[in-house]
C-alpha cells in the first residue's frame, strides 16, 4: 500500500525533501466555496505546494471543499476546478476529488442541510464538468457521510471513493481507492500532526508529452492568458504575484503564460519587467519591434509580448485586443483582496501604445518549434567528464538554474537520454532520466554512449 499526504492552507511544510523521502503521494486542496459568503476562492497555499511537490518530483492531485446549494453554483465549482487543473498544468497522479462533509458543527454552513438527494445532485453535476473535461474524479466523505448524508449508489458509475475513517480498519462496503486512516500522523517534513492515507491502488503515470509547434505553444499561451483574465478568481497583486492567492501582476502573468506552456522563460531569469527582455530573447524570442506601428498596433501577431521594460508588459490578442494584468480595486498595486473585484484588475481591453519599448514575438527554435522534450527514452548513456562531475540544469543552457534534486553526475553515471535540444548557441544538450524517474539536461559533450 501506498501512502498519501493531504495538505491545504492549515498544513505547515517544513521540508519538502523529507515529505518526498516519507509519502508516496499528496493530495492539494485546489480551492473552495465559503460556506458563508458563497464565493469561490483558492487555497491560499494551493499554488505554493503544487510549486513544490512540481519541484521536488513528488506525484500530486487536488481536491476541492464544494458548497453549491444550487445547480448552477455546482456547474460554476467543476468548471473552476477544470480551469485549475488546466490553467496550472497539474499532471495527476491521482483523480481530483470533491471533499463532501459538514462546513459547521451547529449545521450552519450554507450546504450544510441539504437533503442527501440534492447534495448527491449537486456532487454528480461537478464531477460531470470534470467527465466533461477528460478529468478523472472521486468523492472524498466519511463512512457515515457515504451512508447517511449521500445517495452513494447514485454518484457517477466511475467515481473513486476517498474514504475517511479513523480507525483499525475501514468498514465501507463498497469498493474505494484510499482510505484515510488518522488525522494525527507525525511525518518528518510537516510541522504537527496531518492527514494521512492508504492508496489501494498504483499512481496514474506521467501524461505522454508531445511535440508542440511554436504556433500551438503561442496559442495555448495567449489562450492562458485570455482565460485567467476571464475568470473571476485572479485579479492584481504585486505580493502575492505568483498566483498563490489566484492572483498575478503584469510581468508574473506574461512569464507564467509562457512558463506553464514550456517555454521556460522564468528558469532563465525573467522575473519583472526589467529582465524580461534578455530572459525571453534567450528562450527562442525575436525583437520585431521594429515591424511594428507602435501607435496603431499595424503589424503585430497574436501571442506578441508588449514590453515597456520600466513599467508594464501585456500581450497581444488580436483584432485590435491586448491582455494584461493592470490594477487592483484600489487603484494601487498591492492590498486588494484576492480576485477580480471590479473586472478590470486583469482584462482584455483595445490595444493602445502605453508606451511599448519592444515587440517580442515567439519563433521557437532554429527549426521553427518548441517543443516539450520528449520522455521516451532514446538510448543508455554515461558520464563521460574528464575530472568534475556533471552538473544537471533546468534548461538547455549554462544560463539556466542547477537542479536540486539530484546532480551533480560523477564519471560513470549511468543514466538515459531522452531527446536533444539545441541551445541558444546551438550547442547540443541532452534531456536524460535519472533512476526513472528525475529529469533535466546536461551538455552532450559530457555523454557517450553505452
Amino acid at each position: 500500500m501506498l501512502k498519501v499526504l493531504d495538505v491545504s492552507y492549515y498544513n505547515t511544510i517544513t521540508s519538502w525533501q523529507k515529505v518526498k523521502e516519507n509519502v508516496d503521494a499528496v493530495i492539494i486542496r485546489i480551492g473552495y466555496r465559503g460556506c458563508t459568503t458563497g464565493k469561490i476562492v483558492y487555497d491560499e497555499m494551493f499554488t505554493t505546494f503544487l510549486n513544490a511537490c512540481k519541484q521536488h518530483g513528488i506525484p500530486y492531485a487536488g481536491y476541492y471543499f464544494p458548497c453549491a446549494i444550487t445547480d448552477a453554483e455546482a456547474d460554476e465549482e467543476g468548471d473552476f476546478v477544470a480551469r485549475a487543473v488546466k490553467t496550472y498544468g497539474m499532471d495527476l497522479a491521482l483523480p481530483i476529488f470533491a471533499d463532501s462533509e459538514v462546513v459547521k458543527s451547529d449545521r450552519s454552513g450554507r450546504a450544510d442541510k441539504l437533503t442527501k438527494e440534492r447534495r448527491t445532485r449537486y456532487l454528480n453535476r461537478f464531477l460531470m464538468r470534470l467527465k466533461a473535461a477528460g478529468i478523472p474524479y472521486g468523492v472524498y466523505a466519511s463512512t457515515y457521510w457515504f451512508k447517511d448524508c449521500l445517495i452513494d449508489s447514485q454518484l457517477l458509475a466511475d467515481t473513486d471513493r476517498w474514504v475517511a475513517q479513523y480507525a483499525g480498519k475501514c468498514t465501507y462496503k463498497g469498493g474505494y481507492l484510499l482510505w484515510q486512516y488518522t488525522s494525527k500522523a507525525q511525518i518528518p517534513g510537516v510541522k504537527g500532526a496531518c492527514d494521512m492515507s492508504y492508496l489501494y491502488g498504483a499512481l496514474m503515470g506521467p501524461k505522454e508529452q508531445k511535440a508542440d509547434t511554436a504556433a500551438e505553444i503561442i496559442e495555448k499561451a495567449t489562450k492562458w492568458m485570455e482565460d485567467t483574465a476571464a475568470d473571476s478568481a485572479h485579479g492584481y497583486d504585486q505580493l502575492y504575484r505568483w498566483g498563490e492567492k489566484g492572483d498575478y501582476d503584469c510581468s508574473s502573468a506574461v512569464i507564467t503564460a509562457w512558463q506553464y506552456y514550456g517555454v521556460p522563460v522564468k528558469n532563465a531569469g525573467a522575473t519583472y519587467t526589467g529582465n524580461m527582455l534578455q530572459a525571453f530573447l534567450k528562450c527562442g524570442f525575436v525583437d520585431v519591434t521594429g515591424s511594428i506601428n507602435l501607435k496603431t498596433g499595424s503589424g503585430l501577431k497574436r501571442g506578441d509580448v508588449l514590453l515597456n521594460t520600466a513599467h508594464h508588459t501585456a500581450m497581444y490578442c488580436g483584432n485590435g485586443k491586448e491582455v494584461e494584468a493592470s490594477i487592483n480595486e484600489y487603484g494601487k498595486a498591492r492590498g486588494g483582496k484576492p480576485g477580480d473585484q471590479t473586472g478590470k484588475e486583469f482584462l482584455v481591453r483595445t490595444y493602445r501604445n502605453y508606451p511599448w519599448t519592444y515587440v517580442l514575438r515567439f519563433k521557437g527554435e532554429a527549426s521553427g518549434s518548441y517543443r516539450t522534450p520528449d520522455k521516451k527514452v532514446d538510448f543508455v548513456g554515461v558520464v563521460n567528464t574528464k575530472k568534475d562531475p556533471l552538473n544537471v540544469r533546468k534548461g538547455p543552457g549554462t544560463s539556466y538554474a542547477k537542479c536540486q534534486t539530484f546532480g551533480p553526475l560523477a564519471k560513470g553515471t549511468v543514466i538515459d537520454v531522452c531527446d536533444t535540444v539545441k541551445d541558444s548557441s546551438g550547442a547540443a544538450w541532452y534531456y536524460i532520466c535519472y533512476r526513472g524517474a528525475k529529469y533535466g539536461f546536461v551538455k552532450a559533450d559530457y555523454i557517450r554512449k553505452k
